[in-house]
């Protein structure tokens, strides 16, 4: 009795803090045997493109807030273009948008990238051309300044989607493995999605299901994310945006742009899951924010100490993924190390 009621108690807190009450709705229908009736909001319509511009935080675009701890970056994959976004992350799980960006060149280099007789470039095509791909390395090394501060933050990771158009998977995973050889695996991770209500974890990292009908495992693994029960966190945290534990906040240069905030509100609540608003046809800041939040919390964030935090999530330029800035506020050049020096021979000793 005594462990229920400990379980309850954590899925409680869980539904509050995180605004995920999948744990909770096993305790009421396993455990009590009672019905379970979802929390709801003080008021279900407010979360909407209005509420979002009027709670919106000054901020410059591509600079993270002074209180930032560490920063991811996520990498949706659509056909035609890349669309990624840099989050910050402060204590207690706060996050704010920092940028948002479409990629959609492909590198000077890639097959058939060059500009045909009229100047115009094919657009990216990840399912098609492994090359393509090459447009995301820069990300790894990105520094992102910090308000206030002489330096900048490096991704903790960078989380790229597995899932989409035929070859994208491949591709993906060709892309992995190549970070691999080249000694950069551990700062990419490669996302797959998992709706419905009853997925039994909110994100999982190990190798996918071993391949069937003759096809082989894939040697990489996984970071496979509840969908649906993050979407009710992202929820939970636009809803905070006025203050609050694990609030999100998107940026003041955001709001110049109604399609692009639209995003994050371009979701409803359904019986089984989240979908598509009608009418609403570009959902990527929801799936990146997701994307970003499991990342988080993969790393680690839900169990940090935040007064003893990591090495990655401590505040300060003694952070490990710190950058110091010049006077520009551009990235220092590392320095080389000096050679050591060789002993000069002294020839009497020879004698």
């Amino acid at each position: 009795m005594v462990g229920d009621r400990v379980e309850f108690e954590n899925a409680r807190r869980r539904a509050e803090t995180l605004g995920d009450d999948a744990d909770l709705a096993t305790c009421h229908y396993t455990s009590i045997g009672v019905p379970h009736c979802r929390l709801q909001a003080d008021d279900e319509d407010a979360l909407g493109l209005q509420f979002l511009k009027d709670h919106a935080q000054p901020a410059e675009k591509g600079i993270a807030p002074e209180w930032t701890r560490f920063v991811t970056i996520t990498v949706d994959v659509q056909k035609g273009w890349f669309p990624v976004q840099i989050t910050a992350w402060g204590e207690g799980g706060r996050s704010q948008v920092v940028d948002r960006i479409d990629l959609t060149q492909p590198p000077a280099d890639a097959p058939n990238a060059a500009a045909d007789s009229d100047g115009n470039r094919r657009r990216l095509d990840p399912a098609r051309y492994l090359e393509d791909w090459d447009v995301l390395k820069p990300l790894a090394d990105r520094v992102v300044p910090v308000a206030g501060a002489s330096y900048g933050l490096k991704a903790i990771a960078v989380a790229v989607d597995f899932q989409g158009e035929p070859g994208v998977s491949d591709n993906a995973e060709a892309f992995l493995l190549e970070q691999r050889r080249s000694h950069q695996g551990h700062r990419w991770r490669l996302t797959r999605g998992q709706g419905g209500w009853k997925v039994p974890f909110r994100f999982k990292y190990e190798a996918p299901d071993r391949a069937s009908n003759g096809k082989r495992a894939r040697p990489i693994k996984l970071l496979t994310v509840a969908t649906d029960r993050l979407k009710d966190t992202l929820e939970a945290a636009l809803r905070k945006a006025s203050g609050g534990v694990g609030a999100m906040y998107l940026p003041s240069w955001m709001a110049e742009n109604e399609d692009q905030l639209g995003e994050y509100v371009a979701e409803e609540r359904l019986g089984d899951g989240w979908a598509k608003k009608a009418g609403q046809v570009r959902n990527e800041g929801i799936d990146l924010s997701v994307q970003a939040r499991a990342l988080a919390e993969h790393k680690g964030m839900l169990t940090l100490n935040w007064e003893r935090p990591l090495a990655w999530a401590i505040g300060g330029a003694q952070n490990t993924n710190a950058v110091p800035l010049g006077d520009g506020g551009e990235p220092e050049p590392e320095r080389a190390e000096p050679k050591p020096v060789a002993p000069r021979t002294i020839n009497f000793l020879k004698r």
